[in-house]
């Protein structure tokens, strides 16, 4: 068995509008920060690091960047167990 873990640029999406975030980010720079984290490329750590910096930069909110970083592990992050594929 493996265990799979998946970002999931919609529910970052309506995390942003739930919490009201990236209200001061352009639209070009929240398309761009939603495509980078759902590539599922590189390090989930990493991807979940920069969403939440750019996402801390571009809001009024009085969440911290960890508060924030943990929002997006708990409900942005798809994760599952799997069958080992045996080649």
């Amino acid at each position: 068995m493996k265990f799979v873990e998946m970002a999931d640029k919609e529910e970052l999406r309506v995390l942003c509008i739930h919490y009201n975030l990236c209200t001061r980010m352009s639209c070009e720079k929240y398309s761009k920060m939603l495509n980078d984290f759902g590539e599922n490329e590189g390090s989930l750590k990493k991807r979940i690091e920069t969403a939440s910096m750019l996402i801390l930069t571009d809001s009024e909110t009085d969440m911290t960047l960890e508060n924030i970083a943990g929002a997006i592990f708990n409900r942005c992050i798809r994760r599952w167990a799997d069958e080992e594929n045996k080649d």
